[in-house]
């Protein structure tokens, strides 16, 4: 390795022979139980990941394959919260990736938007003026009695809009990029817990911070 790369936290992709879920179970000590929340179509190539009902006024987009991927939660069965929310694209395995931002929670849920979608839901929100409530109007609907919400909700208009209890509740947990050997993105997943005891962030093969 070049004393560049080591500076920068970068190292060659190693292909570690685990596809995303199996790779994200297997690096976090919890047990987690994995459930499919659906698929979700990306055609512009951009996701970003953000609270469900406070969408940033400026989202970082990231740059992911065009093709839709599926909505996984990954859920801490012992404690009894959502661990990692991932978009997942490929059945590849995982080689590399990359920190890409952070999500601030402030509503204890999160979600991950396209530009088109991102645009539907603030259309959505405006809809309800000054009087109308989002969630208590339309969201606590769909709540389940008990709770850890892992779905995905489509608005009115047919926009589908995942809705996931953000594990520890509110604060900005780190986004992260998952890539195969050729470097290719194959997830994008957030990390609400840590994958211990002492919340050590899931990284990425060869991602330092």
């Amino acid at each position: 390795m070049s004393l560049l790369a080591w500076l920068f936290g970068m190292v060659q992709p190693v292909d570690s022979g685990q596809t995303v879920r199996d790779w994200i179970v297997g690096q976090t000590d919890a047990a987690l139980e994995i459930t499919e929340a659906g698929g979700f179509p990306t055609p512009q190539g951009q996701v970003a990941m953000l609270d469900t009902l406070i969408p940033t006024p400026e989202p970082q987009w990231i740059d992911v394959p065009d093709t839709g991927g599926q909505i996984v939660v990954f859920h801490d069965t012992g404690q009894g919260r959502n661990s990692i929310l991932a978009l997942v694209f490929s059945e590849a395995t995982v080689a590399g990736g990359a920190a890409v931002g952070v999500v601030p929670i402030g509503t204890g849920l999160a979600s991950v938007f396209t530009p088109d979608t991102y645009a539907s839901i603030n259309l959505f929100f405006d809809s309800f003026g000054e009087n109308g409530d989002p969630y208590y109007d339309f969201f606590s609907l769909h709540d389940d009695p008990q709770g850890g919400e892992r779905k995905i909700v489509p608005l009115p208009d047919g926009t589908p809009v995942p809705y996931i209890h953000s594990g520890r509740g509110d604060g900005s947990y780190p986004v992260y990029t998952l890539q195969d050997v050729a470097g290719e993105v194959i997830a994008v997943y957030t990390d609400f817990m840590g994958i211990n005891d002492t919340g050590d962030w899931l990284r990425p093969p060869g991602v330092r911070n």
